[in-house]
């Protein structure tokens, strides 16, 4: 492996990567990511942990080949295709540092027999010829079968997908519940009578109070949706997951798409920004 950042690009993962190392909670020194290159596409997975099966905060972030390198060189005996486990902090520190470089150039290599991601760059003021080295410790190198569990987004299909103005619009609101004592919030999308539109709530009660925001005349879209919408959907789920949900969100985007999926999960899907890729992330209800 050996490519070249085009440095927007890589600004771009970097703050991706930034917002899902801060949206993992406590046990960030230890959460770990995948990141599978190969010619078309590369994807940085990242899954918080449960103690409940299939109860997963999982975000997948993906971005075409081209779009994240300048020049590029992937190969190996797995079609072209490498997955790498990486530390999240490590790596998001990392991505961080060279985006703020003039270019950087990424290889895999190893050093005292150990695999590593090599990130060479140089700042703006030093002279040319001082180039920075920053080794990353490639944790494992994985089979396709184990990224993909890490990867997999297993929800059927939400009942509404609706054109929302972010995440972190909700973040103030949600804070303030959980501030009032409040453990689980519900969400839920109502059609409106055109049947092109619904109106989204957000609310929570506590022994303190009970709080309520609505967001109405949200656009549906029908994208890649083969059943219709019904009349209305809702989840409910801990404020925590919530949190998590939003902290993992907080990224610059083009656009956003939240979907409900009935009593199930909440799903955020994002555009990036310049159309280089799309951010995903699916939060199912937990039962913590």
């Amino acid at each position: 492996l050996k490519a070249t950042f085009k440095q927007d690009s890589l600004l771009l993962l970097s703050k991706a990567t930034t917002s899902i190392s801060q949206g993992s909670g406590n046990n960030i020194g230890g959460a770990r990511c995948t990141w599978e290159l190969c010619p078309a596409t590369v994807t940085l997975a990242h899954r918080v942990s449960s103690a409940v099966a299939g109860d997963d905060l999982v975000t997948n972030v993906m971005l075409h080949t081209s779009d994240l390198f300048m020049e590029s060189k992937i190969e190996s005996k797995n079609a072209n295709r490498i997955n790498l486990q990486l530390p999240l902090q490590g790596f998001a520190e990392a991505l961080k540092a060279s985006s703020q470089a003039l270019s950087t150039v990424l290889r895999l290599t190893k050093r005292d027999g150990a695999a590593m991601l090599a990130f060479e760059y140089t700042m703006p003021g030093v002279a040319a010829g001082s180039a920075i080295q920053q080794f990353l410790p490639v944790e494992a190198i994985l089979t396709d079968e184990q990224a993909a569990v890490i990867r997999e987004l297993s929800v059927p299909e939400p009942e509404f997908q609706l054109y929302f103005p972010g995440v972190h619009v909700l973040k103030s609101m949600v804070d303030r519940m959980k501030s009032l004592g409040a453990h689980h919030v519900r969400v839920k999308v109502q059609k409106g009578p055109e049947g092109d539109k619904a109106t989204m709530e957000v609310a929570c009660e506590s022994g303190q109070a009970q709080v309520a925001t609505k967001f109405p005349n949200l656009a549906i879209t029908m994208e890649q949706k083969a059943l219709p919408c019904p009349d209305f959907a809702e989840v409910v789920m801990p404020i925590s997951r919530l949190q998590s949900l939003i902290g993992v969100c907080s990224v610059g985007v083009q656009r956003t798409v939240l979907c409900v999926a009935q009593g199930r999960a909440l799903l955020v899907y994002m555009g990036l920004s310049h159309g280089v890729g799309t951010f995903m992330c699916v939060a199912p209800v937990s039962t913590e």
